[in-house]
């Protein structure tokens, strides 16, 4: 709605006449789809905070799990050659 209020205050402004009926979308789109001026830096930060976030989530359910502790019973039996619940 906004967009299409703007577009006619914009038309109005310019004298332009109600005969050609144009949409908000269709004075947007333009610069919706152009292509960013530095793609390459976009990309990069985009796959870097991925990463990041990424690493945060494994590492928060590993520890969560208790995989992180030397003292974790897991841990301890594999060190000694142990199966789980055997002796």
């Amino acid at each position: 709605m906004c967009v299409d209020a703007d577009a006619r205050t914009v038309n109005v402004a310019a004298g332009a006449k109600d005969d050609v009926e144009e949409s908000g979308w269709k004075m947007v789109s333009g610069d919706v789809f152009r292509s960013p001026k530095s793609a390459m830096l976009l990309c990069v930060q985009l796959g870097s905070g991925v990463q990041i976030i990424l690493s945060s989530f494994i590492t928060l359910f590993f520890a969560a799990l208790g995989a992180h502790r030397p003292s974790a019973p897991l841990h301890r039996d594999a060190a000694l050659g142990r199966r789980e619940g055997g002796s």
